[in-house]
């Protein structure tokens, strides 16, 4: 799983983060995409729903107004 690189502007406002996974971890992933037949996309923003329902940044819930 991996993404080319954007043309944007090396001093953008904002930046994007990316996952990069490796070894047995990519293994797995391409595993489960393969198996529910959906693309790297939708699973990886599956798994990240998944992740912060279980375990929320610390101070969310306590900064939210």
């Amino acid at each position: 799983m991996g993404r080319k690189p954007t043309k944007e502007k090396p001093n953008a406002l904002f930046w994007r983060k990316q996952i990069v996974l490796k070894g047995e971890t990519l293994k797995m992933f391409n595993f489960e995409r393969d198996y529910r037949e959906i693309g790297d996309s939708l699973l990886g923003a599956e798994i990240i729903r998944e992740h912060y329902r279980r375990n929320p940044p610390i101070g969310y819930f306590r900064d939210k107004k």
